[in-house]
């Protein structure tokens, strides 16, 4: 008997993916942010912040320097997973942001997920996190934040997967947490 590449844990998730893009209406904003407690009227608000952070990073040096001209690669914020985690990481009162991008450059697509804090009324770039590319092994999903400031995500790699935790100390965001996830009896 054939093995089937997917474990069931990694299938539900591909289907419940499936599942919610299918459903996203354009002309509604998802509200991720529930679980964060953040009101519906102020979601467009961050969104908004959250575009307007990522221009700004497009002609940004450092961040051209890491990762290419823009005349050789582009930069394309993922917008149906987006912003993917709003909520205070530093602990500051000022809820910060995640969101995805990818870089396509000449010979594929790179995935990383912008770590951007508050300042002020605006948002400013302070990490990258790689999520993974094109059939990359291991690929990180971030799904949210709880309320200790603790960023939950799911590392991928082959037929494994692990509970990832991330929190903030002292300039980014850091794993302080990874743990196998359990197998599902066949």
């Amino acid at each position: 008997m054939k093995k089937f590449p997917l474990s069931l844990p990694k299938l539900c998730t591909v289907a419940c993916a499936v599942f919610i893009t299918a459903c996203q209406s354009p002309s509604r904003p998802q509200n991720t942010a529930d679980s964060l407690g953040q009101d519906e009227n102020e979601y467009p608000q961050e969104m908004a912040r959250v575009v307007s952070a990522f221009q700004a990073i497009r002609s940004d040096s450092a961040f051209l320097r890491q990762f290419g001209p823009a005349t050789e690669n582009k930069f394309k914020l993922l917008s149906r997973e987006f912003p993917l985690v709003l909520g205070d990481f530093d602990a500051d009162g000022d809820p910060d942001a995640i969101a995805s991008f990818s870089v396509l450059g000449p010979e594929d697509e790179r995935i990383y997920y912008a770590v951007f804090l508050r300042n002020k009324d605006s948002l400013r770039l302070t990490q990258v996190l790689p999520r993974g590319g094109n059939n990359a092994t291991p690929f990180l999903t971030l799904s949210g934040l709880d309320e200790k400031g603790l960023v939950w995500g799911e590392e991928t790699s082959d037929s494994l997967a692990w509970t990832v935790i991330y929190k903030w100390e002292g300039n980014g965001l850091n794993e302080v947490s990874r743990a196998p996830k359990p197998d599902v009896p066949k």
